[in-house]
C-alpha cells in the first residue's frame, strides 16, 4: 500500500472517529436540553428566531445520523460518494450560517437594536460566508480520486493543500461576535441595574457565561486540532498499522 493511500486511509479513520465523538456530544446535548426546548421553544408563538432554531437543531441531527452511518454503506458508486462529499461540506457551511444568524439576532437585541452594530455584523457575515463558499468551490474544483485496494475502497476528494482555509473565515467571524458579546457584557457589568424586575441580564452573570463559553470554544478547538499537531508521529503509527493488516 502506497504512502499516499495510507495517508488517505488515516484521515478517513480520523474523520470517522471525530464524527462519532461529535455525534455523541450532539445527542447528549439534545437530551439535556429537550425539556427546555419544549418549554421555551415549542410552547411559544412562531417567529423567525424559532424557525431558525428548529432548522438548525433538527437539520444538524439528521445530517449527523446520515454522516455517522455512511461507513456502513460499502457499495456506493463513485458519483454518489462525491455527491455525498459535496452535500456534507455545504451542509456544514449552511448549518454554521444559521447558527451565526441566531447569534447576530441575540447580539442585535443586546445592543438595543443598534443599526451600526447590525450593519457591521451583516457585512462581516456576508464576507466570511462568501470567503468560505469560495474556498469550498476551489477545493472541489479538481474533482475526486478513488482509492482501490483489496483491503480499502472509498472515494477521496483530491483536495488542495489550502483546504484548511475553509475554517478561517468562520473562526474569524465567530471570534468577532464573541468580542462584541464580551464588550456588551463588560458594559452591563459596569452599569449593573438595581431593579430586580428589570428584563436586562445581570452584567456579572452575563460576563461569566460569555467567558465560560469562550473558554469552552478554545478547549474544543485545542482537542480537535491537537492530534494533527502530532501528525508526523501519528503517520508512523499508521504506516505500521496498515502494513500488518
Amino acid at each position: 500500500m502506497s504512502f499516499s493511500t495510507i495517508n488517505s486511509v488515516f484521515f478517513q479513520d480520523v474523520t470517522q472517529y471525530t464524527n462519532l465523538a461529535g455525534s455523541t456530544l450532539l445527542f447528549y446535548d439534545y437530551l439535556l436540553t429537550l425539556d427546555d426546548e419544549i418549554e421555551f421553544i415549542w410552547k411559544k408563538s412562531w417567529s423567525i428566531g424559532k424557525i431558525l432554531f428548529i432548522i438548525s437543531r433538527y437539520y444538524s441531527l439528521i445530517a449527523t445520523v446520515v454522516i455517522s452511518n455512511m461507513a456502513l454503506f460499502q457499495s456506493l458508486t463513485e458519483s454518489v460518494s462525491i455527491q455525498y462529499s459535496h452535500w456534507q461540506a455545504w451542509s456544514g457551511l449552511i448549518s454554521c450560517m444559521i447558527v451565526e444568524v441566531i447569534l447576530q439576532m441575540r447580539l442585535y437585541a443586546l445592543y438595543f437594536l443598534d443599526k451600526k452594530i447590525l450593519t457591521l455584523m451583516v457585512v462581516s457575515f456576508i464576507i466570511s460566508s462568501g470567503s468560505t463558499a469560495s474556498v469550498l468551490v476551489m477545493m472541489y474544483k479538481s474533482g475526486p480520486s478513488t482509492l482501490h485496494n483489496p483491503q480499502v475502497s472509498f472515494c477521496s476528494p483530491d483536495l488542495a493543500i489550502y483546504c484548511y482555509a475553509v475554517w478561517i473565515p468562520r473562526l474569524a467571524f465567530e471570534t468577532f461576535l464573541c468580542i462584541l458579546a464580551l464588550i456588551r457584557g463588560y458594559q452591563f457589568a459596569n452599569k449593573e441595574t438595581c431593579n430586580p424586575e428589570s428584563m436586562l441580564p445581570s452584567g456579572k452573570h452575563l460576563m461569566k457565561v460569555l467567558i465560560r463559553d469562550f473558554l469552552q470554544l478554545g478547549l474544543n478547538l485545542l482537542l480537535e486540532l491537537g492530534p494533527f499537531w502530532e501528525f508526523e508521529k501519528l503517520q508512523k503509527i499508521v504506516v505500521l498499522r496498515y502494513h500488518y493488516r
